[in-house]
């Protein structure tokens, strides 16, 4: 499932070698970028693929701060691979930044199969691995819409990393949910009305398959109207390819 490993550490022999074996944070840290010093912050800090991380481009005015060895979120997959997200950076809307890397470990090295750069909140943002044909890919969700106030608009992400020759490429961006309120223009309805749209992701062996639901309700909470719908995105060298315009922007920009 997972391609040939990008960069590999060395693992210090156990004791007990009857459980899979778990990195530690500090082994992770050591891993992605190996000249991290957590308590003096990113500094000229590298990625283990020779990257400098202020050279990433969504680290473009991010500041660097000084993260404890916690400042981890991990998300997992199958064949014992796992995401982990290093906050080694913030921005000034409160959002943090730092590199994203797939690894795994083994009993005597942990390996690393691609290494890339995310920005995000971590209260609101979930990792996994999912399989798409023969390899994997890794989805970052952002649910922009927690916690949200009434008739706020929010808007629910996924991005797709694609690993290519040992780096997380961004390979496409997915709303998954969104909250819009619009002053009333359909027959019979008055007030603002709410457009509320939501999309399963499937991943598949062919591609991406879509499902798109959007329900328009007033402001009594009655449903007005509700369209569903269904699209794929498929791979075209290193980005996933929709067949048709998501079903939102037909049905929001009315």
């Amino acid at each position: 499932m997972a391609p040939v490993p990008a960069c590999i550490a060395p693992l210090p022999a156990r004791r007990d070698t009857s459980t899979l074996r778990r990195l530690r944070d500090d082994e992770t840290w050591r891993l992605v970028l190996p000249n991290y010093d957590p308590t003096k912050g990113a500094g000229d800090a590298t990625t283990c693929t020779g990257v400098r991380l202020d050279k990433l481009p969504e680290m473009s005015s991010a500041r660097p701060r000084k993260a404890s060895i916690e400042d981890l979120v991990y998300g997992s997959g199958a064949d014992r691979l796992k995401v982990v997200w290093l906050r080694t950076h913030s921005f000034e809307d409160g959002t943090d930044g730092g590199p994203i890397a797939v690894i795994r470990p083994i009993e005597r090295f942990a390996e690393l199969f691609g290494v890339g750069a995310y920005r995000g909140r971590a209260d609101r943002v979930r990792f996994t691995v999912p399989r798409v044909s023969t390899g994997f890919v890794v989805a970052a969700e952002d649910d922009g819409c927690k916690s949200r106030k009434p008739t706020e608009g929010c808007e629910a992400t996924t991005t797709i990393f694609l690993p290519r020759n040992g780096a997380l490429l961004r390979a496409a961006e997915i709303s998954i949910e969104h909250y819009k309120y619009v002053p009333a223009n359909e027959k019979g309805t008055t007030g603002i009305l709410e457009l509320h749209g939501q999309t399963s992701v499937q991943y598949m062996a062919t591609g991406i398959s879509l499902t798109e639901v959007v329900e328009i309700h007033d402001d009594k909470g009655r449903s007005i109207r509700r369209l569903e719908g269904e699209r794929t995105m498929t791979l075209n060298g290193d980005a996933f390819v929709p067949s048709e315009p998501p079903l939102w922007d037909k049905v929001s920009k009315r």
